[in-house]
């Protein structure tokens, strides 16, 4: 007891102590058994000894195999007031059942709550059984029950050291390749189960005997012949493939109908065969035991003719005489003879040759099938034929020192001429090449006379021009060589030189010969401001266009869009390389007419245009030329456009650049190294003033729609006009389009969609801006033409662009017509066909179409002349293909054909004669 007075106050603390023992920690295992009265399954009581934290019940064959061992009863002693539990449960000595299916910890938890966990796994004995009915097999064998079997129901693990022979899978023995493999079955621990002691077993697998003999097959004669087997009990039938052949074991001798032995090859002529196998002649392969049988075979006529040529001298057989064949040959034996396997169709040329002799020359005809027989008989060669260069500019191949019968032919020799040298003619005056000899009655010399290849440059002058040295109008050249200069001039002061057609710009020009070459100088005549082109009727008078750079592209007038750019109004000039353009860099310029500038000119001049151009893709430039003196300077530069959308600039030429001048000349250039092109409409050249033009606004249909002028807020200032008169350089009103009842407004003429013309350029002269409608009862028919120049349509025998009708009806027919120097290819667009007439039924809404014509490039006379090689005649009925006709030669030997420029192969054909090949080049002029 204490007490204690804190500020006056009196305290009492009595403290109570009281004693108890701690409880007990001990948290041991000290016995574990099994007893067999108490476990199904047990042979005897199972002491688990010594007793670790991981302890593996191991139950011995003679300790039995517990019935269920999801239900095993545990006999234990643990430290003294200490419990044992498994999981959650208490567990009572050899009462509480504990699953020991699988590995599981028990603990024991002391008095105080010390706990101490034990694994507990049981071990179970495995057993594996292997009893198979035999241990032999022979390949092919199919798969047999494997006989492994083990106690605890778990899968055996089997392996081979030859699985390709013998191996176990998904419970089967399969039977591999001939040989012996070593089996082994196992099973690891698992769960409740001990690893069972490993059982081997040998298994031997044997070849397969099987039976072969020839397929009583039918084969063409003059092929290789490949024998066909008959195999009986193959495994597998592509096993076939890799079987070597019988022959190659002397299986097998082949006799004909007469009981000859003979050998089996395509030489084999027509009739049955019989093969007798020699059954003492068995042999092996890698998988079978093959024993030959008899069998027999047909040989047939196919598609090739037996040719025989047998080779005599004075009617005695020749051996050792070779048989050309093109490029292929074959050498005569002991008996003279040589067989050839041909197609039917044609006559075959034979050059028969033996060194000391002269060759011969044979032709077997199968020009209907049949079996030829040739006989030859060679002549010992004494006259001499030999063959020289005359001069320089070649070489010859082949034997050119031949020793040659009387009356014989010589062997072909080549002329190959130098770089830049051709074949003239031979010293007889012929022109074959290879030459031949024929007919030899003497010793004999043939020279080869090669000439210089020449080129001829022809230069051309349009009226209005005239060269200042005509003797150069034509030249021959050597090739690569360069021809003498050449320069023109204008024939008087109203003509100026425009350039020459292949884009030359220069008066003067010198050109080197790398092939017939012609071109024109062009020239126009003088114009007079002001200038102006729509495109409307084509390219213009006065107005041209020439491309140079590594890849040609021309500006053309066109309705239709380049591709990806949206069209300008109407027709309109557009440059368009070719997609690819493999060539490289395209300079493509469209020129103006020449200007005469009136003496003392002291005004400006503005240029305007529409234009389309995609500025990263190509470069359009507007450039100005004064006095015709060949001097482009950029009056523009590049045009600004930057993406493909139409767009409208004005230029003003200041009038110091033009002060003092004779002419002036505008060209649009155009640089890309791409596919990407551009567009030009609407052209002026005028000088600038304070005068008005109208400026008319009309509605297509006409009647469908009226016009507002706008004020700049866009409320209405004047109602129904028609016009505008608008100050040179300013740009008009605003104007909206107000359709009439049915119509619905479409677009204006310059691409704007919307009914409000916000978009007008600067006025420079009158002009007309287009509303367009459409009834919704109607549609529209529009047809194009690439190019203008080319053709137009017309229906109903009357040139037009559209027609319109009611929706469902039928469009009258229209048609493509071609202009002079062209041909129609196709119509495309919305509708496509290759005739000339086009006509849709039942047209439900607006169509485009679109007519496509070409160019027809100048033909010129090919005369082909075909004479007997031996004799000279003519060959009438000579048959030559040619750019996909057939030609027939007339009495004469003559057959004609018209071809553009261009190189074409050809072929000539006879019956009797070898056909014979070639190749044309037919180059502004006529061949012969």
């Amino acid at each position: 007891v204490a007490n204690a007075n804190l500020f006056n106050k009196q305290l009492t603390q009595t403290v109570t102590l009281t004693f108890a023992e701690d409880a007990s920690k001990e948290c041991d295992l000290l016995t574990l058994q099994l007893e067999k009265s108490k476990n199904a399954g047990l042979q005897k009581d199972v002491n688990v000894n010594p007793i670790t934290q991981s302890i593996l019940i191991r139950l011995a064959e003679a300790d039995g195999t517990l019935t269920d061992p999801k239900k095993v009863k545990l006999t234990f002693t643990v430290s003294p007031e200490a419990e044992l539990y498994h999981l959650d449960t208490k567990l009572e000595s050899g009462v509480t059942e504990v699953d020991l299916s699988s590995p599981t910890v028990i603990t024991v938890k002391a008095a105080n709550g010390t706990k101490k966990s034990y694994t507990l796994q049981l071990a179970q004995t495995q057993t594996i059984a292997w009893q198979l009915d035999k241990t032999e097999y022979t390949y092919g064998d199919k798969p047999v029950a494997s006989g492994i079997t083990v106690n605890s129901g778990l899968a055996p693990v089997v392996t081979s050291d030859h699985p390709e022979v013998a191996s176990v899978a998904g419970g089967q023995l399969v039977i591999g390749k001939p040989g012996s493999a070593a089996l082994r079955a196992t099973r690891p621990s698992s769960g409740m189960w001990d690893a069972a002691e490993p059982k081997d077993m040998a298994i031997t697998v044997g070849k397969k005997p099987v039976t072969v003999k020839v397929a009583n097959k039918k084969y063409p004669v003059g092929y290789a012949l490949d024998l066909a087997y008959d195999y009986t009990t193959l495994v597998n039938p592509q096993d076939a493939r890799s079987m070597p052949s019988p022959f190659d074991n002397n299986c097998f001798t082949v006799k004909d109908a007469n009981g000859t032995t003979v050998q089996p090859n395509g030489a084999l002529p027509v009739g049955k065969y019989t093969v007798t196998a020699d059954p003492a002649k068995t042999y092996e392969t890698s998988y079978y035991t093959v024993t030959p049988e008899s069998g027999s075979f047909e040989m047939v006529q196919g598609d090739l003719w037996r040719v025989s040529i047998s080779v005599t001298e004075n009617a005695n057989p020749l051996q050792d005489a070779t048989i050309i064949l093109g490029e292929e040959s074959e050498t005569t034996g002991a008996d003279g003879v040589v067989a050839w396997y041909l197609p039917a169709g044609k006559s075959y040329s034979f050059t028969v040759r033996k060194d000391g002799y002269s060759d011969v020359m044979t032709t077997a005809d199968l020009t209907i099938g049949k079996n030829v027989d040739l006989t030859v008989d060679l002549k010992k060669a004494t006259l001499t034929l030999t063959y020289s260069v005359d001069g320089t500019g070649g070489k010859l191949v082949g034997n050119l020192n031949q020793m040659v019968a009387p009356d014989g032919t010589g062997q072909p020799v080549m002329a190959k001429p130098d770089a830049n040298y051709m074949l003239d003619k031979w010293s007889d005056n012929t022109t074959e090449n290879p030459h031949v000899a024929r007919n030899i009655a003497q010793n004999t010399e043939i020279k080869a006379i090669f000439k210089e290849i020449k080129y001829t440059l022809t230069y051309k002058v349009e009226n209005g021009g005239k060269f200042k040295d005509a003797t150069k109008a034509t030249q021959e050249v050597v090739r690569f060589a360069k021809g003498d200069e050449v320069e023109i001039e204008a024939a008087d002061e109203n003509h100026y030189f425009k350039g020459w057609s292949d884009g030359v710009t220069t008066l003067k020009r010198q050109d080197q010969a790398v092939a017939n070459m012609e071109v024109t100088a062009l020239f126009g005549t003088y114009a007079t401001l002001p200038g102006s082109n729509d495109f409307e009727n084509g390219l213009g008078d006065g107005w041209y266009t020439l491309s140079s750079g590594s890849s040609t592209a021309l500006w053309e007038v066109t309705q239709s869009p380049l591709v990806g750019y949206p069209p300008l109004d109407g027709h309109f000039a557009g440059v368009e390389p070719a997609w690819p353009n493999p060539e490289g860099k395209v300079q493509a310029a469209l020129y103006s007419p020449c200007y005469k500038l009136e003496n003392g000119w002291n005004s400006e001049l503005v240029v305007s245009m529409n234009y389309t151009v995609f500025s990263s893709m190509g470069k359009l430039q507007l450039q100005m030329c004064v006095n015709n003196d060949g001097n482009w300077m950029d009056a523009l530069g590049a045009f600004p456009t930057a993406l493909r959308t139409p767009g409208f600039k004005a230029h003003t030429v200041p009038a110091g650049q033009l002060s003092g001048r004779k002419s002036v000349q505008f060209r649009w250039y155009y640089t890309t190294s791409v596919s990407s092109g551009a567009e030009l409409d609407n052209i002026l050249i005028i000088k600038p003033s304070t005068e008005k033009f109208k400026v008319h606004y009309i509605a297509e249909p006409a009647g469908a729609a009226t016009f507002d002028k706008l004020k700049d807020d866009g409320t209405v200032e004047q109602a129904g006009i028609t016009e505008q008169d608008v100050e040179m350089g300013k740009k008009p009103a605003n104007v909206e389009a107000k359709a009439n009842s049915p119509y619905k407004f479409v677009r204006w003429s310059n691409g704007e969609t919307q009914v409000k013309l916000s978009k007008q350029h600067e006025v420079y002269r009158e002009q007309t801006y287009t509303a367009y409608l459409s009834d919704p009862a109607m549609a529209t028919i529009t047809y194009q033409v690439v190019t203008p120049d080319a053709g137009y349509v017309e229906v109903e025998g009357a040139k037009t662009q559209s027609q319109t009708i009611t929706k469902g009806t039928n469009a009258k027919a229209a048609k493509a017509v071609a202009n002079p120097g062209y041909k129609f290819l196709f119509w495309d667009g919305d509708l496509g066909t290759n005739k000339e007439t086009i006509a849709p039924t039942s047209v439900q809404e607006n169509l485009t179409l679109v007519a496509h014509f070409v160019q027809v490039p100048p033909e010129y006379t090919v005369t082909f002349t075909i004479t007997d090689a031996d004799g000279g005649a003519a060959i009438d009925g000579a048959t030559i293909e040619i750019n996909g006709q057939t030609l027939t030669a007339d009495a004469s030997g003559k057959a004609n054909i018209d071809l553009p420029n261009g190189t074409y192969t050809y072929i000539v054909k006879k019956d009797g004669y070898e056909d014979k090949d070639g190749s044309v080049v037919v180059n502004g002029a006529a061949v012969d």
